[in-house]
């Protein structure tokens, strides 16, 4: 059954109107304009039940009106409304150069009332695509310097917590500053991983180093500011979240953890899990 002529032409106009905010009020050959450098999704393989994404921009932008100028569109360019949960603060990192974005948790969810009716905002199987439009104003009230898209392809409902015991860990050699590379074999929330999960001594002391994520946030690599010491370890915190929100404890749509006590025993399970890394000796004489 097709969709009748009226239908057809109002997901054509919001698909015009869609884009063509990305011509207006452009700054003219302004190389310092403001511009979106990345929306963290996962790589743009998500999810169904997708929680949170986050949109990082080149400059701090002005907060308030960011709603207002992020649209998701289905396949056919139709704007899915309601979406996102539209808080009254919204939630930018200290520097207001990272957005979070909220899905409605109450559709993401199973068997809360507005699931139920509404759905989840995605469908397993289909592509969208997160528009950003450029009238999105930066903190000195000059709009982007372009319209930004990212498409989100749609995998299933994920229904597992990230498994730390599974992760493949390389083996750096020891007195040295070799790459520490973490593989997830899943895409992971990107603002958590980068502070959640951390290197220790044997002590449990932090060490220093810088940490980047990448191949869409399935890859953690740490490079230490010192030499690797004879002995250390990865520290996971439990309240790392995958996509979906499922933390090492409990799953985001259930009131009990994965394993099974209540949820207030969940709650207070907050012991970091420790796994060791395998370190190389270096040849003696090196």
């Amino acid at each position: 059954m097709t969709r009748g002529r009226p239908a057809l032409i109002a997901a054509a106009c919001a698909t015009i109107a869609i884009a063509a905010l990305g011509f207006l009020a452009r700054p003219i050959a302004d190389g310092n304009a403001t511009r979106v450098v990345a929306v963290r999704a996962g790589g743009g393989d998500v999810p169904s039940n997708l929680l949170r994404l986050y949109v990082e921009l080149s400059a701090p932008m002005e907060p308030g009106s960011a709603y207002e100028h992020v649209h998701l569109l289905d396949s056919d360019g139709r704007e899915i409304r309601d979406a996102f949960l539209e808080l009254r603060e919204e939630l930018w990192s200290p520097d207001h150069r990272r957005l979070t974005l909220l899905f409605d948790p109450g559709r993401v969810k199973r068997g809360i009332r507005a699931n139920v009716e509404m759905g989840l905002p995605f469908l397993a199987g289909h592509r969208y695509r997160l528009v950003i439009d450029s009238l999105w104003r930066d903190a000195r009230n000059l709009p982007l310097r372009g319209a930004f898209t990212q498409e989100l392809r749609v995998a299933g409902f994920d229904s597992v917590s990230p498994d730390p015991s599974r992760w493949s860990l390389s083996s750096p050699r020891s007195d040295t500053r070799d790459a520490l590379r973490v593989e997830f074999g899943e895409p992971l929330d990107h603002a958590l991983a980068t502070r959640l999960i951390t290197v220790v001594d044997s002590r449990g002391v932090p060490i220093r180093g810088t940490v980047a994520l990448s191949d869409g946030d399935r890859l953690w690599t740490f490079v230490p500011a010192v030499d690797w010491p004879r002995s250390a370890q990865l520290r996971v915190d439990p309240a790392l979240e995958d996509l979906a929100g499922n933390n090492l404890v409990r799953l985001f749509d259930s009131d009990r953890p994965h394993a099974g006590p209540r949820v207030e025993a969940a709650v207070a399970d907050t012991l970091p899990r420790m796994i060791g890394i395998r370190l190389l000796s270096q040849p003696v004489g090196r």
